[in-house]
Parts: structure tokens; C-alpha cells; sequence
């Protein structure tokens, strides 16, 4: 076993439908000398008090017209965020974005001075012998 979830309380939110409260995630060490020593976790517990419940009746649950609009694709993968996630993402892409093109423009110059640089003594080396080896005749 590598997790392990743990739900200590339930909550009935009507007649016969329970959701969990309280749960733990723990992950383990699969494997070597520390094989089963809990690695770290997560916990979770519910402030049912702040919470509302859409139970779903008609069956849809895991239907299509359950799911919610996918509004993010993300190399090859497709997700609904909420407005202001969504938001803060585009941002962020934005932002990288820009970061990058400057990074790339900034690359370019570094690039085009390495090669002036490396390649200047060759050609003064290179005009110099040929000016050298040619006789300069007067007109």
C-alpha cells in the first residue's frame, strides 16, 4: 500500500446520503529501507455548517450534461476552471509569455555579439595576411 484514505466522519445531508467530513490522505514510502514509513498527507474537514448540497436525483449524475463546460486546454488536456482561476491562469500565461519573448530577443543579441566577437580577430588575422602577402603598386 503506497496511500491510504481514511474518512473518521460522515455527514448525512438528507435521509439515507452521507458525504465524508473528516478524512485523512496519507502517502507511504513504497519501497527500500523506509518501505511504509508515512511520507506526508493531506486532511480535510468539512465546516458542514457553511455548506450547501446538490444531490442529484434524476440519475445524471456522471453524465454529460453534468459536467461543466471545459474553458482551459493545456497541452493535450482539457479543464473547467472557475471565472477567477480561470482569470489568474491567462495571466499568468500572459505573463510567461512575455517573459519568455523577451528572454528569446535577449538571447538573440547575446548570440549575435558572441559571434562578432569570436569571429572579428579571425577576420582582422584573415585581412592582414591577404593585405600582406598583396604588393602595393603605386598608380
Amino acid at each position: 500500500m503506497t496511500t491510504k484514505l481514511e474518512v473518521e466522519k460522515f455527514i448525512e445531508v438528507e435521509k439515507g446520503t452521507w458525504v465524508p467530513g473528516t478524512a485523512t490522505l496519507t502517502s507511504f514510502v513504497p519501497w527500500g529501507p523506509a518501505k511504509g514509513q508515512a511520507i506526508f498527507g493531506f486532511s480535510m474537514n468539512v465546516a458542514a455548517e457553511h455548506s450547501r448540497w446538490n444531490c442529484i436525483d434524476s440519475g445524471q449524475l456522471f453524465t454529460a450534461q453534468s459536467v461543466p463546460e471545459m474553458n482551459h486546454q493545456e497541452k493535450g488536456w482539457r479543464f473547467h476552471y472557475p471565472p477567477a482561476v480561470l482569470a489568474a491562469i491567462e495571466a499568468s500565461d500572459r505573463s510567461e509569455s512575455h517573459a519568455l519573448k523577451k528572454l528569446t530577443h535577449q538571447s538573440i543579441g547575446i548570440r549575435l555579439a558572441l559571434v562578432i566577437l569570436l569571429f572579428s580577430p579571425l577576420l582582422w588575422a584573415g585581412g592582414k595576411w591577404v593585405f600582406s602577402r598583396r604588393k602595393l603598386v603605386p598608380h
